[in-house]
Parts: C-alpha cells; sequence; structure tokens
C-alpha cells in the first residue's frame, strides 16, 4: 500500500510538472504570436532570426549578418508604409463615410463602437 502512494505521489508530480511547463510555453507561445500579429518588429525580427538561424545552421558571425540585413529591410518596409499612409488612411476614412451611408441609425452607433474599440486597439498596439 505504502508503495502505491509513493508511486502515485511521483505520478502525481510529474503530472503537474508536465502540465505546468504546458501552461508555461502556451504563455510564451501566446505572448510571442500576439506581438508578431500585432506588428511589433523586433518580435518579427527575432522569429525571423532564430527560424533562419534553425534552419540554415548559422553561426554567430552570420547570424549577426544577417540581423543587419533584417533590421535594414524592415526599416526601410516601414518607410516604404510610411510615405503611402496617408493615402491609405484617406481611403479608410472614404470607406467608413461610404459604410455609414448604407447603415440603419441603431446600426451607425454599432459602427463608430466598433470603429472607436478598433481605434483604441490600434494606439495600444503603436
Amino acid at each position: 500500500m505504502k508503495n502505491i502512494k509513493c508511486a502515485l505521489c511521483i505520478l502525481l508530480i510529474f503530472i503537474i510538472g508536465a502540465a505546468s511547463g504546458v501552461l508555461a510555453m502556451h504563455i510564451v507561445y501566446k505572448r510571442h504570436m500576439e506581438a508578431f500579429l500585432r506588428g511589433d518588429r523586433k518580435a518579427r525580427e527575432e522569429i525571423l532570426l532564430n527560424r533562419l538561424s534553425c534552419k540554415l545552421d548559422l553561426d554567430e558571425r552570420r547570424r549577426e549578418q544577417a540581423r543587419a540585413i533584417v533590421e535594414k529591410t524592415h526599416a526601410e518596409m516601414d518607410n516604404i508604409r510610411n510615405q503611402y499612409r496617408p493615402q491609405m488612411e484617406a481611403l479608410m476614412y472614404r470607406s467608413q463615410a461610404e459604410m455609414r451611408q448604407i447603415l440603419r441609425p441603431d446600426q451607425k452607433g454599432k459602427f463608430e463602437q466598433f470603429l472607436a474599440r478598433h481605434k483604441a486597439r490600434h494606439r495600444r498596439d503603436d
């Protein structure tokens, strides 16, 4: 009976440890994915560099060279985005105005709430 209790305790400790590991990995993965999806440039760069390092077996020197290339490319991409941002924003405002024209009054209120939530989320991610 004593051996069974010991075995059950060891099994329980193992299960708790495994569950803790899974939970910790889920939290870390979720944090990385959220950063990636909200457009965190550094998170995207790290994920890309880790993937390249693994797949290409990069040594430290080449990893740092790859980092410089990735950072330069992302900076250039940001510059391009910034050049076209005013046009994109004008397009979005026009689209929103068109949407307001087709909505009923009760739908317009919901639409404005939707836009406010989207804008708040976008501001928080910047």
